[in-house]
């Protein structure tokens, strides 16, 4: 028999995928209309079908999730035209007591999240990993606690955590006389259980008060870690050290190079904050005296071809706008070729002064490379308000940002979501507000954030849940789209 013509093969498909929707039961009001069937064979795109969902059977799915369907299948995907982030979880240590704080510190990576209580066992502290069900984030306890085996009271093991991938990375900055120190985990092969570390990292020349382990950060085998008490050039002047994974596997170690600014003087607490993406490494400062004190500053760092050594900047990073006490630099984060710093203490003038009400800077790495610069947008919340401090915690995966604002709503807390306008980066308020379902006020939401592709994490280590500061961590994902199969199968699709 001679095969039919591709094109009335593919009206044959549709028809059957449209014998489908319209013979299914809805189950999800949230859709309002389908956006387009997609036709993967050949690859093209017919926008804006012309068909109602009141007879879906579809559930929410999230943007990231990592199943797509077969090269050769067609689907339908349904577009959520609602807002579409919202909470899905909420995280809480199995044996959670008053004081813990956990949710001090939180990261997140694909589906695995990471959780610090700093105070946990009279500040011996510990941190707590979560993986995401196969049915989706939901309220649930730990899949692992991580512990130090060396732990001792005042470490605040859990004071800043970092993941990627399967390697966890945690500070304890009040480790031997607060010199401080990181314990790097993997994943066993049989997936996250109660450990203790793979690997201790610690500084060569490590002094008492550095609070070695204040901030850490991971991208692939390579760890950063801050040192904001380190004296080299001054009291607190600070400095930051890398960590390269040797070939053998995570061992204990002293770093594979130590990072100052070339500006360094006391007090510029350098290190306060660290970031990783690949070769780019971001530190921030952020009591640096620049033009006014305490304005703040970040730098970047770019592996040379040869390897990381100790080095100076490759760029700094300010505010066109700074002003004394800002403390730009307080959190930092970066994605690719894109920076994000906070500064929590920016004041807002409009007739009258509201104090701390808070900022974050976006800085995009130049065709020419990182090179001294000022910011390329500037992030605001439109509903700020004194004591807000918007930029204690930042966060950013691809073209989405997120940051936290610890003393919103009476220190209930919250964070704000900034997806990039079209084109590149430009002044803008925020395009959502994520709270917590069940917030109160000392919660202190947002005092922590992390993101990956299309989930964000944010702790409120003050939340009560399990005793008066005990803390708790809630998980936002966006809700995106719905693709469903001919034949009764339902799948997501990673946009």
């Amino acid at each position: 028999m001679q095969n039919e013509p591709a094109s009335k093969c593919r009206k044959i498909m549709i028809a059957v995928i449209i014998a489908f929707i319209v013979s299914a039961t809805w189950a999800m009001p949230l859709m309002e209309t389908i956006s387009e069937i997609v036709l993967n064979n050949p690859p093209h795109i017919i926008p804006g079908w012309p068909i109602k969902p009141q007879h879906l059977s579809v559930r929410r799915a999230f943007a990231g999730e990592n199943l797509q369907p077969p090269a050769t299948q067609d689907v339908v995907r349904v577009r959520n035209s609602t807002s579409p982030w919202s909470q899905q979880s909420k995280l809480t240590a199995s044996d959670g007591a008053s004081n813990d704080q956990f949710g001090a510190a939180v990261s997140v990576s694909g589906s695995t999240i990471v959780v610090g209580a700093r105070n946990d066992n009279y500040e011996k502290g510990s941190a707590y990993v979560f993986e995401k069900p196969i049915d989706g984030w939901s309220d649930m306890t730990q899949s692992a606690k991580l512990t130090a085996s060396d732990g001792g009271t005042l470490d605040q093991f859990g004071h800043a955590v970092g993941i990627s991938g399967d390697t966890v990375v945690v500070g304890a900055k009040g480790n031997n006389g607060f010199r401080g120190a990181v314990y790097v985990f993997e994943k066993p092969e049989g997936g996250w259980a109660n450990m203790t570390e793979t690997a201790k990292l610690t500084a060569s020349d490590a002094a008492a008060s550095d609070v070695f382990g204040t901030s850490v950060a991971v991208s692939g085998d390579t760890v950063v870690v801050g040192a904001p008490g380190d004296a080299d050039y001054g009291y607190k002047s600070g400095s930051a050290y890398i960590f390269v994974k040797p070939a053998n596997g995570w061992a204990d170690m002293t770093q594979t190079a130590k990072l100052s600014a070339g500006y360094n003087e006391a007090y510029d607490d350098f290190g306060r904050s660290v970031a990783i993406s690949g070769d780019t490494a971001v530190v921030g400062a952020d009591g640096d005296d620049i033009n006014y004190a305490g304005q703040g500053s970040a730098y970047i760092f770019v592996r040379p071809a040869g390897g990381w050594i100790d080095m100076n900047q490759t760029a700094r990073l300010i505010a066109d706008d700074a002003a004394e006490l800002d403390f730009l630099g307080a959190f930092v984060s970066i994605s690719a070729d894109t920076v994000v710093v906070g500064a929590p203490n920016v004041d807002i003038t409009n007739g009258v002064t509201y104090y701390d009400v808070g900022r974050a800077y976006v800085f995009e790495k130049p065709a020419g490379g990182w090179t001294n610069m000022t910011q390329t947008a500037r992030l605001t919340a439109d509903d700020g308000v004194a004591n807000d401090e918007l930029g204690c915690s930042v966060a950013i995966s691809g073209d989405t940002a997120v940051i936290g604002a610890w003393g919103n709503d009476g220190y209930v807390g919250s964070a704000y979501v900034f997806e990039k306008p079209d084109g590149q980066w430009s002044d803008m308020t925020q395009s959502y507000k994520l709270m917590s379902a069940d917030g109160a006020a000392w919660d202190q939401l947002g005092l922590s954030v992390g993101i990956s592709q299309n989930t964000v994490v944010a702790g409120a280590h003050l939340d009560d849940d399990n005793g008066g500061s005990s803390g708790s961590a809630y998980v936002f994902q966006k809700l995106y789209t719905v693709t469903i199969m001919p034949a009764t199968q339902l799948i997501l699709f990673d946009e």
